[in-house]
């Protein structure tokens, strides 16, 4: 499987990814870091979109966001999603 990133280029999927970005956001939101429910989030990403030649970064946070407030992660979606705000400011200047 094959992430579209925002320019445009395609790099393989990364699961690691995903737990890092997730345990960064605890560690910056509740404070309170839980690796098991980073790794559980990534893992199901992976699983449902397993047969997809390709998945857009767009969606993937988006499925990181919802997952965690699925989980009770309100603080850490928080977190997550203010990151994500400032990067996408960051690159529109």
């Amino acid at each position: 499987m094959q992430v579209l990133k925002r320019n445009n280029e395609l790099v393989d999927f990364d699961k690691k990814k995903i737990e890092k970005a997730i345990m960064k956001a605890m560690r910056y939101g509740s404070g309170v870091v839980r690796e098991n429910i980073a790794k559980q989030i990534a893992d199901e990403i992976e699983k449902e979109n397993l047969g997809d030649d390709e998945i857009s970064i767009y969606d993937i946070e988006n499925d990181v966001f919802n997952k965690l407030i699925d989980k009770g992660q309100r603080l850490t979606a928080k977190a997550y999603e203010g990151y994500r705000k400032v990067r996408e400011f960051q690159r529109e200047i």
